[in-house]
């Protein structure tokens, strides 16, 4: 015999559950409280199973009894159709709930321009200078075009299109500079989600891939630098170098034995011992310590600035610091110097990198083995023993190194029909550094 409505809406609650059955193993189950639910049973492998449907009434997530016995008649053919309805129902909200936790994450995951802050303020942490130059490059090439984008959604053709734009302008060098910019930062971003220390924070990429691994580099736009000054042209450059900060900071590069541009304009003063002839550089690039003997041009080049400075604590301070904080000049500043440097003089162009390059090869020239170049320029060894064990300073080997650089940068100099722009000390100083 079939339920009625007129029978559900009369039966009363009693102090005891009781049930009210429908045809084809449907029924309504009366609580204590007045309660009305409706629920279907089936065997599934010889057990019975009771399914809830719902409750009986006419609101909001309740049941007619029309709406009952077509939930019913759908479970029941799933039955027939072998598959179990409260296990499908189960998997279907753990689907719904699984979604929900995606879409919830997904809408607080790092865009673009998160991840670009996040990998600068690590370059910052690490003590890389480049990071000035990253963020500059995100702000003026790639902010507009996808700052705001999700970093997990963005696709190789994005990054190709936004790549594409500064190749049309012909300025393939940095279409290169902004994909490594942006290669690194994905590769970031990928690894930043199970990094223990960023666990802590809310901040969440998602990222599983880096889109800029299948975008090519514009291999004829660069190679590697091999711009190399003649002892000629390294005596010419020397003469007419102007006696700005800039200027010295390029020869204390040469008198120094090529050290990195970006260290010597963090070099401070109280780095600095003219009595011990030592520059210590308490964080270098290989993230150990670096002491680099001076020899007598450095030296002087070193007190020239003295005379000049007031309270910096950097050699080469900032002319533009917006805040209170004292800065050292912008990595920046010595590229576009020398480029205008080399278009007044109609020079060849060279870069402050080619310096260092140029001081490595004819350190050669003068009898220095490229071993002691290596060790006086902070080369970073790769061996197990030099990465895990070795923490001899090789002070000695330096000073050997800079007084026979020193020696031969002077006899160089001094072959000039003008007088050296900044004046040479006497040879036994230099000896006697070396004896330090």
């Amino acid at each position: 015999m079939s339920l009625t409505d007129t029978q559900i809406r009369a039966a009363e609650p009693k102090e005891k559950p009781y049930r009210l059955y429908d045809k084809n193993n449907l029924h309504i189950q009366i609580a204590p409280k007045g309660t009305k639910t409706f629920y279907v049973t089936y065997n599934w492998e010889g057990k019975r199973c009771f399914l809830k449907l719902g409750r009986y009434g006419r609101g909001n997530g309740e049941l007619t009894l029309s709406k009952a016995r077509e939930q019913r008649d759908h479970y029941l053919s799933m039955v027939r159709g072998g598959v179990n309805p409260k296990a499908e129902i189960e998997r279907q909200r753990d689907h719904e709930r699984s979604e929900a936790r995606r879409k919830a994450l997904e809408a607080n995951l790092g865009s673009v321009e998160d991840m670009f802050r996040a990998y600068v303020d690590r370059m910052k942490d690490q003590g890389k200078d480049s990071y000035r130059e990253v963020w500059r490059c995100y702000v003026h090439d790639i902010q507009s075009t996808l700052g705001s984008e999700k970093a997990k959604n963005v696709g190789s053709e994005q990054i190709a299109d936004l790549l594409a734009k500064p190749v049309e302008r012909g300025s393939l060098v940095l279409a290169n500079r902004l994909r490594s910019y942006l290669h690194a930062a994905f590769a970031f971003a990928m690894k930043y989600d199970l990094t223990p220390v960023y666990r802590k924070g809310e901040l969440r990429f998602d990222v599983l891939l880096n889109p800029v691994s299948r975008i090519p580099r514009e291999a004829q736009a660069e190679s590697a630098g091999d711009r190399n000054l003649s002892k000629e042209e390294l005596k010419n450059i020397w003469g007419l170098l102007p006696e700005g900060d800039l200027g010295v900071a390029m020869r204390l590069m040469v008198a120094t034995g090529g050290q990195r541009v970006s260290e010597i304009l963090k070099m401070k003063w109280s780095d600095i011992s003219l009595e011990d002839a030592r520059w210590e550089m308490p964080h270098s690039k290989t993230g150990r310590p670096h002491v680099v003997p001076l020899g007598s041009i450095a030296l002087d080049l070193l007190r020239s600035l003295q005379e000049k400075s007031s309270d910096d604590d950097y050699v080469f301070p900032s002319p533009r610091t917006d805040s209170d904080q004292e800065k050292p000049m912008r990595i920046a500043s010595p590229s576009r110097f020398v480029r205008r440097f080399c278009e007044d003089h109609k020079i060849e162009h060279f870069t402050p990198r080619d310096l260092r390059r140029t001081v490595k090869t004819l350190m050669g020239v003068a009898g220095i083995r490229k071993e002691d170049r290596d060790i006086l320029q902070n080369h970073a060894r790769s061996d197990v023993s030099s990465k895990h064990y070795d923490r001899y300073d090789y002070l000695r080997e330096k000073r050997r190194t800079i007084a026979q650089w020193d020696r031969w940068l002077n006899a160089l100099l001094k072959k000039q029909k003008d007088d050296v722009v900044v004046p040479l000390r006497a040879a036994n100083q230099t000896a006697h550094a070396e004896q330090r």
